[in-house]
């Protein structure tokens, strides 16, 4: 038509991801002190497994101490036996310096439930336990969480550029269906709709207002009067793609709302 205005181009409010890339760059500059608080802690289980090994040697080769007491000494004469006579001739050299006292060890009493751990097979698997628990401990409790941290945190990284195209994907679909909607209102816009005969009701009114019913009327006036039955409406082959297309948006806003909601670890 001479003078019409262009058509103006389907346009839509881009989705924006950067709540995604915030989080993901927040978790990037925290990532490399992850990696090396980590690797702390495995080299502090190596020297803390080292540290307990040892213990199984000092426990398997040195056992326990040994307790003594003194042995007493023999008794002495019976009180009113005769002095023994003073031998004849010189005078004796002086005696010898005293023996040492005899020692002798202090038996242990041990419970008898607890016996087993002085021998030394149960010390050697006492030591292996606690190296063990010591070591699943560190895994368990601090180098799993911390490893775990680090596997979602490059996992969100390789994810992002996946939920960005289908972004695009979901925005470009956005901005087809809007332009089919285009095309549809500037199809309807070429042909008015008719209304048939109108209702008892309609025809009522009508002729209390004193106005003859039209025999056609803009789209936006005919269904004003939806009194009266619409005829069949124009533009069924860009409404036919609209609906496609709202089909279309609608498996690309779920693919979307998926990989978004993975991307935040839901």
């Amino acid at each position: 038509m001479p003078g019409a205005a262009p058509p103006r181009a389907a346009r839509v409010e881009p989705t924006s991801l950067d709540p995604e890339r915030l989080a993901l760059g927040e978790l990037s500059d925290l990532a490399p002190r992850v990696g090396a608080y980590s690797q702390s802690v495995r080299d502090y289980a190596a020297k803390a497994a080292g540290f307990v090994g040892e213990i199984e040697g000092f426990l398997r080769d040195v056992g326990c101490p040994t307790a003594w007491r003194p042995v007493a000494q023999a008794a002495a004469s019976p009180a009113g036996a005769a002095p023994a006579p003073a031998p004849a001739g010189p005078a004796p050299a002086a005696p010898a310096a005293a023996a040492a006292p005899r020692i002798e060890p202090i038996p242990v009493e041990v419970p008898p439930e607890y016996e087993h751990l002085l021998r030394r097979p149960a010390r050697r698997a006492a030591a292996a336990e606690a190296k063990d628990a010591l070591g699943a401990a560190l895994g368990a409790r601090l180098a799993k969480p911390l490893e775990l941290w680090v596997e979602l945190q490059a996992e969100a990284k390789a994810r992002l550029p996946e939920l960005e195209r289908l972004r695009d994907a979901h925005d470009a679909a956005r901005v087809r269906l809007e332009a089919a909607k285009m095309e549809v209102l500037a199809e309807e816009s070429k042909a008015p709709l008719t209304l048939t005969p109108g209702t008892a009701q309609q025809q009522s009114a009508q002729e209390a207002a004193g106005a003859a019913a039209p025999a056609t009327a803009p789209r936006a006036l005919a269904q004003l009067q939806a009194g009266g039955a619409l005829m069949p409406l124009p533009a069924v082959a860009q409404r036919a793609e609209m609906y496609r297309r709202e089909a279309a948006l609608t498996d690309a806003t779920l693919a979307f709302e998926l990989a978004r909601q993975k991307a935040r670890g839901f």
